[in-house]
Formats: structure tokens, sequence, C-alpha cells
């Protein structure tokens, strides 16, 4: 390009220049907003760049000049910059390619460690009242740094356990009770009592919420008036009744029915009775 572009020094340049730009050279047109730049040669574009791309700005200026379609005097003043910014520009780029042309980052060259002891005297001069540049002077780290050590909350302390008081725990698994389930299946044990799993934080439970609402609507008058009295909810121990086990996906539910429905226990899932029961077409059922 740069030869074509010397060379073209003797063709009439195109009548036109395009709107709002002002002349560099013969041929050369130069124009610049507040959204970028661009770089004519002979009414064609050649180089662009946007407002935020500083480097670019100046691989256009460089390369401009390398095509001898204007002295560097005239892109230093095209472009606002003096001419040894130009030799510079120039210096950079033979040395080391686009990279000598991006500018250097300002403020600190590597990230900021941030420290228990710097995040501590951060906050402590904010509390008296400085603002965040002061802070970042008095504490020797940029303004950026402030605002993290700010932002950052400390993990509140977990509660002391209380004498005599036992924590619950999350996700607590209900009592397996294997033994007694299997003497169900075999007839020997038809009632037992329920045993309560107490947790932080039990899946489905939330769903017996709707159980007053269900009330307050007379919707279980209703079902009573038309279907008659429901039977009861629990039936002991039996697997296909009462309490459902714990199932952490859905397969081991799939695989749970398919086991009950191999030894003829149950014809289909409609045959499980649980106080909760998942179904594939809805989220859950609620017996009530």
């Amino acid at each position: 390009m740069a030869v074509a572009a010397g060379r073209l020094r003797g063709v009439r340049p195109l009548p036109i220049a395009p709107a709002g730009s002002r002349p560099v050279a013969p041929g050369v047109d130069f124009l610049e907003s507040a959204e970028g730049g661009s770089v004519f040669l002979w009414g064609m574009a050649a180089w662009c760049w946007s407002s935020s791309d500083v480097t670019a700005r100046r691989l256009a200026a460089v390369q401009l000049v390398g095509s001898k379609a204007a002295s560097r005097r005239a892109v230093a003043e095209a472009f606002g910059v003096a001419e040894p910014t130009m030799w510079r520009w120039q210096s950079d780029y033979a040395a080391s390619g686009v990279e000598g042309l991006a500018p250097e980052r300002k403020g600190p060259k590597g990230p900021s460690k941030l420290t228990a002891e710097k995040r501590d005297e951060i906050r402590a001069l904010r509390e008296e009242g400085l603002s965040l540049a002061a802070v970042a002077a008095r504490a020797g780290v940029s303004t950026d740094t402030v605002r993290r050590a700010l932002a950052e909350v400390p993990a509140p302390a977990a509660p002391a356990e209380e004498s005599g008081r036992s924590v619950l725990e999350p996700l607590a698994r209900p009592e397996p009770r294997v033994a007694e389930r299997q003497a169900a299946r075999c007839g020997g044990l038809v009632e037992a009592p329920p045993v309560i799993t107490e947790g932080a934080s039990l899946p489905l439970a939330g769903a017996l919420l709707i159980l007053p609402a269900l009330a307050a609507t007379g919707l279980v008058e209703a079902a009573e008036g038309v279907y008659g009295k429901a039977r009861a909810a629990f039936y002991g121990l039996l697997p296909h009744s009462g309490v459902p086990p714990y199932f952490g996906k859905w397969k081991e539910y799939r695989n749970f029915i398919q086991v009950m429905h191999d030894c003829k226990a149950i014809q289909s899932y409609k045959d499980i009775y649980w106080d909760i029961r998942p179904r594939p077409d809805v989220p859950i059922d609620v017996l009530v």
C-alpha cells in the first residue's frame, strides 16, 4: 500500500472530499468525531478507529507516514501531537509492532495484595469520614482496592452451641428403619409409631403449607360430601404408604417404582399412597 499511495501523487484527486474532513496532503483527508476517526486516500477510507481504540489511532498515523502519502509534520498536526511524538510512535512500532503503540497502563503494574490487616486499615480510615481518594493515599493502595476492601463482607462467625442443646443438621435424612420395613413387607408388622426426623432444612416440607389454604376454601368438605371420607393417609411401615423414603434424584425414585412393580407390590405409581408423592405429569401430589 505504501508504494501505491506514493504513486498516486500524480493522479488528480476526487473533486469532493468527505463532509467535515480537513485536508492533510493532496488526496489525503482526515475526519474525526467523538465516535472515532478515519483517514481517506483519494476519497476512500484507508484507516478507521473508534474513540476508545488509542492503539488503532496511533497505528493509522504511523502507517500514513510510512505510506509517503503525507509528511510526518502534516500527520502530526492532523492527529494533534508534536512531531517528536510521531518519531516515538514510529520507533515503538518498528521495535515492537502494534503492541508497542498500546498506551501504558496507569496506576499499579500488578494487582494489589489485599491482606486482612490492610483491609482493616482501609475500613478504619473510611470510618473516620475520609474520601476514597484520601483513604487510598493514606493506605498506599489504589481507589479500586479501597472499593474492593469496603465491598468485601467478612463471613459471620458460627453461633456457639448452647449448653444442653444440639444443632439441627441441614437436610437431615429420615431414619432408615430397614428392619421394620422388611418385617412389614413380610406381613410380620402391620403398624408402628411414626419417627419424627428433625432438621434445619427438610425438602418438600413447604408443600404442607398448602393444607390451611385448602381447608379455608372449603374444598376438603366439598370433596368429603361428594366422595365420602378419605381413608387414613398413614398405613404403618408399608413401603407404598405413609411417610415417603428419601430420594436424592428422580432416577432413584424411578428405580424404586420399578422394583415395587417387579415385586408385584404395585401395578403403577398410582398405587403409591405416600403423604407426599411425586408424579411424572405434575411436580407433586399431597394426599389429604
